[in-house]
């Protein structure tokens, strides 16, 4: 189309640019679903991270940064 190359990688360029930050882009959580998070959050003492799928199934995360960290944890679980 009469582009010189230099025009032509700067085009490809900015579409290689488009294109990563379309994929970067994350879905927001579900306030519910954060709200559980910050719940257990607060009672366990711990970071605590929930992954949902639309499957109905997931994971629950729980941080923790050394054994008697999650030693407190697991007392507040039991």
């Amino acid at each position: 189309q009469g582009l010189s190359v230099r025009a032509t990688e700067s085009l490809v360029q900015q579409l290689n640019s488009k294109n990563k930050k379309t994929k970067s882009t994350k879905k927001a959580k579900d306030p519910n679903i954060s709200s559980l998070e910050n719940d257990i959050s607060a009672k366990l003492g711990a970071k605590t991270s929930i992954n949902h799928q639309a499957s109905g199934k997931g994971k629950v995360e729980i941080s923790y940064n050394s054994l008697d960290e999650l030693q407190g944890i697991l007392k507040h679980i039991k």
